[in-house]
């Protein structure tokens, strides 16, 4: 059963919620969140969740920069926050963090206006749900202490659970968004991983989609590692206990069409399963995709291709170069032809061993590869903030986090005898502010003749993110990703956190 917009509830229940019935969250004393709604009339009053007065919180919001009813054209999230109030203050905190910025990226990329407004709904109603409680770092209205709280989600190196992105090409601009799904009890005993929000998540979101789950669901089969496991990867003592060496179990991505269509993606990682089983993340990997029903045949030659180039450079403890995510269009194999990703990370940053990645090993060297890599090369320094150039045998350092060096992502589609490469480079580990960042991306723009982006997009910056320091700070992009095919030419991507914690 299909959700209903605003009513989703955030466990996945199928029934359609009423505003009388709507979850919310209750801050616990001890850190932990406990699911209320309005029909508690048995319990005590100081045991019952509210609803959200738009007038206070109980996660402190960041200052409202807009009144709706004092602007003559305002914006459509203003006038959605206006008309639609949320009464879980949980998602009510996601949708102040968020709304603003998602608004104004779509205006900016030129989509129609019922267009924006569809996209919000989305954001609003069908995805809200699902970024779980809002970990503030302050006191509550509920009269708890003020104390440090851990965030539900490892998507972000803040903890904020939503990344959006903004796709540059030569034809226009494109807005997506990812999720981390989180649930309730995340990343406490009992759902160590935050996996248990999964298949809940994956059905709810990909309704609002309309989108086909069957690869996903099969993913999350082979990926998920059972709550034992969880407990001892993440638990006290565990090579995962801190949360900062976490990754996503799961991500839900969605590509806003301009037309107002909506395609979904889903993203999980192997090393759980590998740290659980012993067995390497690439092998896991390139069995479980070859092994998709329907379809996983026509993907092999390409699964092959990259896990023979794998083998070949050795364990990503020795070579620095593992398989860390894997990706899939959420769509029917027999419409079209979905993609899968298979995602390399790799610690080095010298170009000649991007060189190498990104042909497989000199396996993959046709005119369209040759291509791409001249025109990354042009741009390389000033992805690295390096902008007098950099020698293809220099690695510029970084602290080692487990998201620093460079990701591959290796995109495999049916009956290819190799993967398309795309690169991410994660610019916050490279400059030292968003504003030299936004300066660098608009010099690359202007090399590839993208004038009006490259002339406006120190501002526009700004204007997505109205409360964040750009000249002074870094955070606000995450990574910027870059691809060339002879089809559409070279194209970019970039990614943005909210930065919702203050980091």
């Amino acid at each position: 059963m299909a959700p209903d917009i605003c009513t989703t509830s955030h466990f996945g229940r199928d029934d359609v919620l009423t505003t009388d019935d709507t979850p919310v969250y209750a801050i616990n004393g001890n850190g932990t969140t406990t699911m209320k709604t309005t029909d508690d009339s048995n319990k005590p009053e100081a045991d019952i969740a509210k609803p959200h007065d738009p007038n206070t919180s109980l996660i402190t919001p960041p200052a409202n920069v807009f009144s709706p009813l004092a602007v003559a054209q305002p914006e459509p999230y203003q006038l959605l926050s206006y008309g639609l109030r949320l009464t879980d203050p949980h998602q009510q905190y996601w949708w102040e963090e968020n709304g603003v910025s998602m608004g104004r990226l779509l205006e900016r990329a030129g989509y129609p206006l019922h267009t924006q407004y569809k996209h919000l709904l989305l954001l609003h109603g069908s995805v809200l749900p699902w970024m779980g409680p809002a970990w503030p770092t302050t006191a509550t209205a509920t009269g708890d202490a003020a104390q440090p709280r851990t965030p539900g989600a490892a998507l972000n190196y803040d903890g904020a659970p939503i990344e959006p992105s903004l796709n540059v090409t030569a034809s226009g601009l494109t807005v997506r968004f990812t999720i981390e799904p989180v649930g309730p009890a995340a990343n406490r005993p009992g759902d160590q991983l935050n996996q248990a929000v999964g298949p809940a998540a994956v059905a709810a979101m990909g309704a609002a989609a309309g989108a086909d789950t069957r690869w996903a669901r099969q993913l999350m089969a082979a990926l998920f590692v059972s709550e034992a496991e969880a407990a001892a990867l993440a638990g006290p003592g565990g090579r995962f206990a801190a949360m900062g060496a976490r990754k996503p179990a799961l991500l839900v991505a969605y590509d806003l069409g301009r037309a107002g269509g909506v395609n979904m993606k889903t993203y999980f990682v192997p090393g759980y399963k590998a740290a659980a089983t012993g067995r390497r993340a690439d092998g896991i990997v390139c069995d479980t995709v070859r092994g998709f029903a329907p379809g996983g045949a026509a993907l092999a030659p390409a699964v092959d291709a990259l896990e023979a180039y794998l083998a070949e450079r050795g364990p990503a403890e020795t070579s620095g170069l593992g398989v860390e995510m894997v990706a899939v269009d959420c769509r029917d194999p027999a419409e079209g032809a979905p993609r899968c990703k298979i995602y390399v990370r790799c610690m080095s940053n010298a170009f000649e061993r991007v060189r190498d990645v990104y042909t497989l090993g000199g396996r993959k060297t046709d005119a369209e590869t040759e291509e791409g890599l001249r025109r990354l090369r042009l741009v390389w320094h000033l992805l690295l903030d390096e902008r007098e150039g950099v020698a293809d045998d220099r690695h510029k350092e970084h602290d080692g986090h487990h998201n620093a060096g460079l990701l591959f992502g290796m995109e495999v589609e049916a009956d290819k005898p190799f993967p398309t490469p795309k690169v991410y480079v994660p610019l916050w580990h490279y400059c030292k502010t968003d504003k030299r960042m936004a300066e660098n991306l608009s010099e690359i723009f202007k090399m590839q003749g993208w004038g009006d982006i490259a002339e406006s997009y120190g501002s526009d910056l700004q204007h997505f993110f109205p409360t964040h320091d750009i000249a002074n700070s870094s955070g606000t992009h995450t990574c910027v990703s870059y691809a060339y095919t002879e089809k559409k030419g070279v194209y970019t991507t970039l990614y943005y956190s909210p930065r919702s914690y203050g980091a």
